[in-house]
């Protein structure tokens, strides 16, 4: 599971997040024991949720299934509103000998 993380986190991905029940998987014991768990996620470049921003994960219950159904839904943006663009600092970047000098020309 460390090499999984690792390959995320050095792809740059994040969980876009979902919309629904909480776990996406159940496991139903004898005597009535559940085993409920969260095993299905979108991930996502920066620039990709940038770029659809309006886009949005849904878990949808399934009665055929013991996973949940995926819908990834875009919505559209009313017209007139932008949307600010999220931003999530990483703290590599303050390795890079240039950051200093990005960020002061950046709020100059």
């Amino acid at each position: 599971m460390d090499s999984f993380v690792e390959a995320i986190n050095r792809c740059g991905l994040w969980d876009i997040g979902f919309i629904g029940p909480k776990f996406t998987w159940l496991y139903e014991r004898s005597k009535g024991i559940q085993i409920r768990e969260k095993l299905d996620r979108a991930l996502a470049t920066m620039e990709w949720v940038n770029l659809f921003s309006m886009a949005r994960l849904h878990h949808l219950t399934s009665s055929a299934s013991d996973h949940s159904l995926l819908a990834l839904r875009f919505v559209r943006k009313p017209n007139g509103k932008r949307m600010k663009r999220l931003f999530r600092f990483e703290s590599i970047w303050l390795n890079d000998s240039r950051c200093k000098e990005v960020v002061l020309e950046a709020w100059g």
